[in-house]
């Protein structure tokens, strides 16, 4: 679950280039030892689920990646189809159930339920259902930079010239699934059920990316608020922070 007071993903096409550029250089150098993705922090909730109060972006780039290597007829062994499969959902067997929740960001959660009916879109295109470049069912308009940066990251590496076959396994894409499966490593930090997790989360972004007064004050404002009057006005405040 991400909580209300998280701020949207807004992760940019450099910033995930990065990480899957880290992920191929560690693949090539050094394809069995793990590669460090960083420290997550999660808090239980009353109901089962984990808070995810560090470690949105790249949780959610990841899913991103395996929304592509889901969705490409390229070849991937069952088993890892599978893998990603379960990774991006939860449940027994039901993959309409997005792993990933966000609290008062109803667009994004519909479309990663979308996606997952049909592991493929809801926008209404004409292309086949493994169509990766289809980015029509995001809403999110950094998440459809981020998928497309996956997609042209996974192309420029592709050796072959069919263009049903771009991202064959031409360049050891099944090797390299692989690999990010296996190797990809995180620290995972769970709080205590009675942390402050307001403050927590103030005090880890006194370093880096400071949050705006503006999303303190939405965290503060909202929270005060029920769940069915928070997910109105979370939705209203962001469509006013979105001064474009």
């Amino acid at each position: 679950l991400i909580p209300i007071y998280q701020r949207l993903y807004t992760w940019e096409a450099q910033h995930v280039d990065c990480l899957l550029q880290d992920l191929w250089e560690a693949y090539q150098q050094q394809s069995e030892a793990e590669y460090f993705i960083g420290a997550v922090v999660v808090s239980p909730t009353e109901d089962g689920r984990l808070e995810l109060i560090d470690g949105q972006q790249r949780i959610t780039t990841l899913w991103l990646i395996a929304s592509v290597l889901v969705s490409v007829p390229l070849g991937l062994s069952a088993a890892s189809l599978k893998q990603w499969r379960d990774f991006m959902a939860v449940g027994n067997g039901q993959p309409s159930v997005a792993r990933l929740d966000f609290s008062g960001r109803e667009q994004d959660k519909k479309a990663l339920a979308g996606f997952m009916r049909n592991w493929c879109c809801d926008c209404g295109c004409t292309s086949i259902p493994t169509q990766a470049e289809c980015n029509g069912w995001l809403k999110n308009e950094a998440m459809v930079v981020a998928r497309k940066t996956i997609i042209n990251f996974f192309n420029r590496r592709a050796k072959s010239t069919q263009p049903e076959n771009r991202m064959t396994a031409a360049f050891g894409l099944q090797a390299f699934s692989d690999h990010i499966w296996a190797n990809g490593t995180f620290v995972i930090t769970k709080l205590h059920s009675e942390t402050d997790k307001n403050r927590f989360f103030d005090s880890m972004n006194s370093r880096g990316v400071q949050l705006e007064k503006h999303e303190i004050l939405k965290a503060r404002v909202l929270n005060k608020l029920p769940e069915a009057e928070r997910l109105v006005y979370a939705w209203a405040w962001d469509l006013c922070a979105d001064i474009n």
